[in-house]
Protein backbone atom coordinates (compact mmCIF):
# COMPACT_ATOMS: atom_id res chain seq x y z
CA UNK A 1 0.00 0.00 0.00
CA UNK A 2 1.03 3.45 -0.96
CA UNK A 3 4.30 2.38 -2.90
CA UNK A 4 3.47 4.19 -6.07
CA UNK A 5 2.00 1.09 -8.18
CA UNK A 6 -0.59 2.57 -9.86
CA UNK A 7 1.81 5.82 -10.60
CA UNK A 8 4.43 3.63 -12.01
CA UNK A 9 2.02 1.18 -14.00
CA UNK A 10 0.47 4.00 -15.80
CA UNK A 11 3.53 5.68 -16.58
CA UNK A 12 5.76 2.39 -17.52
CA UNK A 13 2.57 1.62 -19.72
CA UNK A 14 2.34 5.06 -21.65
CA UNK A 15 6.44 4.31 -22.11
CA UNK A 16 5.63 0.79 -23.62
CA UNK A 17 2.48 1.87 -25.79
CA UNK A 18 0.81 -0.89 -23.48
CA UNK A 19 -2.85 -0.64 -22.03
CA UNK A 20 -2.66 -0.05 -18.39
CA UNK A 21 -4.77 -1.85 -15.58
CA UNK A 22 -5.31 -2.30 -11.59
CA UNK A 23 -6.00 -4.98 -10.52
CA UNK A 24 -8.41 -3.72 -8.09
CA UNK A 25 -10.36 -1.90 -10.36
CA UNK A 26 -10.91 -5.87 -12.25
CA UNK A 27 -11.73 -6.91 -9.12
CA UNK A 28 -14.74 -4.24 -8.20
CA UNK A 29 -16.20 -4.69 -11.48
CA UNK A 30 -16.12 -8.36 -10.84
CA UNK A 31 -17.60 -8.59 -7.68
CA UNK A 32 -19.91 -5.58 -8.37
CA UNK A 33 -18.90 -3.45 -4.94
CA UNK A 34 -15.76 -1.57 -3.87
CA UNK A 35 -13.12 -2.97 -2.72
CA UNK A 36 -13.44 -1.98 0.59
CA UNK A 37 -17.42 -2.93 0.62
CA UNK A 38 -15.63 -6.68 0.05
CA UNK A 39 -13.44 -6.32 2.87
CA UNK A 40 -16.30 -5.02 5.24
CA UNK A 41 -18.63 -7.61 4.00
CA UNK A 42 -16.52 -10.85 3.12
CA UNK A 43 -13.27 -10.32 5.05
CA UNK A 44 -9.69 -10.36 3.97
CA UNK A 45 -10.29 -13.92 2.94
CA UNK A 46 -12.98 -13.02 0.44
CA UNK A 47 -11.15 -10.43 -0.43
CA UNK A 48 -8.21 -12.85 -2.13
CA UNK A 49 -10.23 -15.23 -3.51
CA UNK A 50 -11.92 -11.96 -5.53
CA UNK A 51 -8.19 -11.26 -6.37
CA UNK A 52 -6.80 -14.44 -7.10
CA UNK A 53 -9.96 -14.90 -9.59
CA UNK A 54 -9.30 -11.42 -10.90
CA UNK A 55 -5.38 -12.58 -11.16
CA UNK A 56 -6.11 -16.01 -13.07
CA UNK A 57 -8.56 -13.90 -15.58
CA UNK A 58 -5.59 -11.16 -16.17
CA UNK A 59 -2.62 -13.66 -17.29
CA UNK A 60 -5.30 -15.39 -19.27
CA UNK A 61 -5.34 -12.36 -21.07
CA UNK A 62 -1.93 -12.18 -21.37
CA UNK A 63 -1.35 -15.21 -22.81
CA UNK A 64 -3.84 -14.47 -25.09
CA UNK A 65 -1.87 -11.29 -26.41
CA UNK A 66 -3.22 -8.61 -24.44
CA UNK A 67 0.11 -6.08 -23.60
CA UNK A 68 -0.91 -4.53 -20.39
CA UNK A 69 0.71 -3.21 -17.13
CA UNK A 70 -1.05 -4.48 -14.09
CA UNK A 71 -0.67 -3.09 -11.00
CA UNK A 72 -1.24 -6.03 -8.29
CA UNK A 73 -2.56 -4.80 -4.64
CA UNK A 74 0.22 -4.66 -1.94
CA UNK A 75 -0.80 -8.50 -0.35
CA UNK A 76 -1.25 -10.28 -3.97
CA UNK A 77 2.54 -11.61 -3.47
CA UNK A 78 1.87 -12.85 -0.08
CA UNK A 79 -0.88 -15.79 -1.46
CA UNK A 80 1.70 -18.51 -2.75
CA UNK A 81 -0.92 -19.26 -5.27
CA UNK A 82 -0.19 -15.81 -7.08
CA UNK A 83 2.91 -15.76 -6.83
CA UNK A 84 2.57 -19.25 -8.25
CA UNK A 85 0.55 -18.62 -11.27
CA UNK A 86 2.94 -15.43 -11.86
CA UNK A 87 6.48 -17.17 -12.13
CA UNK A 88 4.64 -20.00 -14.02
CA UNK A 89 3.22 -17.46 -16.64
CA UNK A 90 6.69 -16.19 -17.13
CA UNK A 91 5.49 -12.52 -16.95
CA UNK A 92 7.79 -9.74 -15.94
CA UNK A 93 7.43 -8.11 -12.26
CA UNK A 94 8.25 -5.17 -10.38
CA UNK A 95 8.36 -4.71 -6.78
CA UNK A 96 8.11 -1.09 -5.72
CA UNK A 97 9.14 0.13 -2.15
CA UNK A 98 9.84 2.89 0.14
CA UNK A 99 11.03 3.57 3.57
CA UNK A 100 8.08 2.77 6.15
CA UNK A 101 7.70 6.21 7.43
CA UNK A 102 6.99 7.09 3.54
CA UNK A 103 3.94 4.31 2.94
CA UNK A 104 2.62 5.34 6.23
CA UNK A 105 1.95 9.23 5.32
CA UNK A 106 1.28 7.78 1.68
CA UNK A 107 -1.58 5.74 3.04
CA UNK A 108 -2.62 8.15 5.64
CA UNK A 109 -2.77 11.06 3.55
CA UNK A 110 -4.78 8.26 0.50
CA UNK A 111 -7.38 7.52 3.08
CA UNK A 112 -8.02 11.08 4.60
CA UNK A 113 -9.15 11.97 0.79
CA UNK A 114 -10.29 8.69 -0.61
CA UNK A 115 -12.50 8.57 2.83
CA UNK A 116 -11.24 5.51 4.33
CA UNK A 117 -10.52 3.10 1.23
CA UNK A 118 -8.04 1.54 2.41
CA UNK A 119 -9.53 -1.53 4.66
CA UNK A 120 -5.98 -3.19 6.14
CA UNK A 121 -4.83 0.13 7.73
CA UNK A 122 -7.49 -0.52 10.16
CA UNK A 123 -6.15 -3.59 11.15
CA UNK A 124 -2.24 -3.96 13.42
CA UNK A 125 -1.55 -7.36 11.56
CA UNK A 126 1.17 -7.04 9.66
CA UNK A 127 2.26 -9.15 6.67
Amino acid sequence: MGAGKSTVGRVLARRLNWAFEDLDDRIELCEGRSVAEIFRHSGEAGFRRAEEAALQQALREAREGSAKVIALGGGAFVQPANTARLKAAGVPTVFLDAPVEELWQRCQKQVSELDAVRPLLETREGF
